[in-house]
């Protein structure tokens, strides 16, 4: 299962100013919070450990439909990280390992069940032209670079959703692949754990 998050660090969402006083104390551990203060992953630290927890809860919510989101549930180890921008997240659901992807203009956070998992994982990130049809934009490029990995037509891929959660089909057939899409502010971002069709 994977789940991604993406924040555009120019959209006013990410102006932590904009938010009441209290915000980090109900998001964030008390380590998670001492990360940020030490700016342990540089100036985006706080938006690292956000998209963190978001793309986790998205893979929990594939494997369980119930998952509530609670952000101080998904706990970001920063002490225990294996490597810069790779980062397991611990949950009462298991855990999780998150690729982190920064750059100057956005953050990207791919999550999968273990780092084996990431062998199968294709991403993809975008600017968004039509913030309006930013889900449309975003399904399309998540349906043309499946398509080019499966060497299909991309016609043929489609994403529906069933409840919450986006499934993928190939000629109104389900493929047993597991997709998040996600879109903040200029961006489009999209992960798709492929092993259902390499398993096949």
């Amino acid at each position: 299962m994977v789940g991604n998050d993406i924040v555009d660090l120019h959209d006013c969402d990410a102006d932590i100013s904009s938010y009441r006083p209290g915000f980090d104390a109900r998001v964030f551990s008390q380590a998670e919070r001492a990360a940020i203060a030490r700016r342990e992953l540089g100036e985006a630290t706080r938006w690292l450990l956000w998209a963190a927890k978001e793309a986790a809860y998205k893979a929990a919510k594939q494997m369980n439909a119930d998952t509530i989101y609670s952000p101080r549930a998904f706990e970001v180890l920063c002490e225990k990280r294996w490597a810069e921008y790779f980062m397991p997240v611990r949950h009462v659901s298991g855990p999780f390992v998150v690729v982190l992807e920064p750059d100057h203009e956005r953050v990207h956070a791919v999550a999968a069940r273990s780092s084996s998992e990431y062998g199968h994982v294709i991403r993809g990130v975008a600017p968004c032209s039509e913030p309006a049809n930013a889900s449309q934009e975003v399904r399309r490029l998540a349906c043309e670079a499946i398509a080019r990995k499966l060497d299909v037509p991309s016609e043929g891929i489609e994403v529906r959703r069933e409840g919450r959660i986006p499934s993928l089909y190939l000629d109104a057939q389900p493929l047993c692949m597991s997709l998040s899409l996600s879109h903040h502010g200029r961006w489009l971002a999209f992960a798709c754990d492929l092993t259902g069709h390499f398993d096949g």
